[in-house]
């Protein structure tokens, strides 16, 4: 896909929004993707701590719970590409389960991954759609005695959540950058956190410059839209 004079916009959490970068204009993946590829806008949809279900129990930062369902409606109208990432705050601190495929509620987060899916068609249909995973991170499994886990009614493994944004996008026919297989960073191995992280969750800037060029050969690996 041509990305030249493109319009991109960014659905996402502390990672899309990058948390602890200092010079985002300069070295977020979003810019840094404006400047390699010559787009004509980026929109930066990122708020840290966010998840893409429903949050039952409200969280001690309101602005946490605002889920990726509620802002699919403020995307800009004029994107030619729509990027979402998202899902570690689920497995997390959300306390969704992770549901069934099929599921429909925004209040698991099969059935709020398929509710995004379906509204984001409704409301872009022009747009390409594209789902990345999560990533690494510090803890790929955490047992149920952890206090991140405090509120999640399951144990369940980062993986999952992962397959489950695969499986769900793609059943929509929409891309999908399996950034826990594919971006060559696992967080989850001590001198990997050190190097391309902050504390293990958040993306230093040395990450955010792969991150970009990875996602960037991605983007224009597909085919132009019809």
């Amino acid at each position: 896909m041509e990305l030249k004079w493109k319009i991109i916009s960014f659905l996402g959490d502390s990672n899309t929004f990058g948390k602890r970068i200092s010079d985002k204009e300069k070295d977020r993946f979003d810019n840094i993707i404006k400047q390699m590829c010559g787009l004509k806008r980026v929109n930066n949809y990122g708020i840290s701590g966010t998840r893409i279900a429903y949050q039952k129990n409200p969280s001690p930062k309101a602005l946490h719970d605002e889920d990726f369902c509620m802002r699919a409606w403020q995307l800009d109208p004029e994107s030619d590409v729509i990027v979402v990432m998202g899902g570690s705050n689920d497995y997390y601190t959300g306390d969704a389960p992770l549901g069934e495929i099929g599921d429909k509620t925004r209040s698991t987060f099969s059935g709020a991954l398929e509710y995004l899916c379906s509204l984001l068609e409704e409301l872009y249909p022009k747009a390409v759609k594209v789902f990345l995973t999560p990533s690494h991170c510090k803890e790929d499994y955490l047992p149920s005695t952890s206090p991140l886990k405090a509120n999640c009614p399951e144990k369940r493994t980062l993986v999952e959540y992962v397959d489950r944004v695969i499986e769900i996008a793609k059943a929509h026919g929409f891309p999908v950058f399996d950034m826990y297989r594919n971006h060559g960073i696992d967080l989850s191995k001590p001198d990997q956190a050190k190097q391309y992280s902050y504390g293990g969750y958040h993306f230093n800037e040395v990450a955010n410059h792969i991150i970009a060029e990875k996602l960037a050969g991605f983007l224009q690996a597909l085919p132009d839209p019809k």
